[in-house]
């Protein structure tokens, strides 16, 4: 009972999971941060749009922020810093461009069929359940979401060129991953490359 008296009187954000997407500024100006806590991993990425030079095309941008630190209610980091605030269910991050306010969960923000392969760690035993086609569209909707160009008539570009929210933009996306994205791909490619040695092999590998 003691242990549980002392357990009460820690500040709230000591265990706030301040995970979500913020929206920050108004018109052309306007950005969402994207900010994920998933255990030992904090992912920090900011997406907007903008035309080109000639004001016809619209693209979307994203630039993935390294070196992270989220210490109670601030955040650290080379780009952004700021500080959590909390009123009620509204949740502000005060910046010095701004105040940003979490809009929506990261599972309503994500385009796709399987939307956590972008912003939650992925397990093996739940990827073993799913069918090999199955991985390979979690595995390319990760780069799919950045608008990545597949190879024209191939399977996967045959697949999003389906979907309402696809468009290849980018011949190469890698510096737009996040290291959660990159931990599953990661993953993913591991039971990919280890398939056709049997399901029985599969978990064997995965310990090494």
């Amino acid at each position: 009972m003691r242990y549980i008296l002392i357990f009460s009187f820690l500040p709230l954000f000591l265990f706030a999971n301040y995970s979500g997407v913020y929206h920050l500024g108004e018109s052309e100006d306007e950005k969402d941060i994207v900010l994920i806590q998933d255990g030992k991993i904090t992912s920090l990425q900011i997406r907007w749009g903008e035309f080109n030079s000639d004001g016809t095309v619209w693209s979307k941008k994203f630039k993935t922020i390294k070196d992270i630190k989220i210490k109670g209610d601030k955040l650290e980091s080379k780009d952004i810093s700021g500080v959590f605030k909390k009123t009620g269910d509204k949740i502000e991050l005060v910046t010095k461009k701004g105040v940003a306010t979490k809009v929506t969960e990261l599972n309503d923000y994500y385009s796709g069929e399987y939307p956590e392969g972008s912003y939650k760690l992925l397990m093996d035993y739940e990827l073993l359940k799913k069918t090999v086609e199955e991985r390979a569209i979690i595995k390319n909707e990760i780069f799919a979401r950045y608008g990545y160009i597949f190879k024209e008539g191939g399977e996967m570009a045959n697949h999003f060129a389906k979907t309402d929210w696809y468009k290849g933009e980018y011949k190469n996306v890698d510096q737009f991953l996040t290291p959660i994205e990159k931990e599953n791909i990661k993953l993913l490619l591991k039971l990919e490359n280890i398939y056709w040695k049997g399901e029985k092999e599969i978990k064997r590998d995965l310990n090494k």
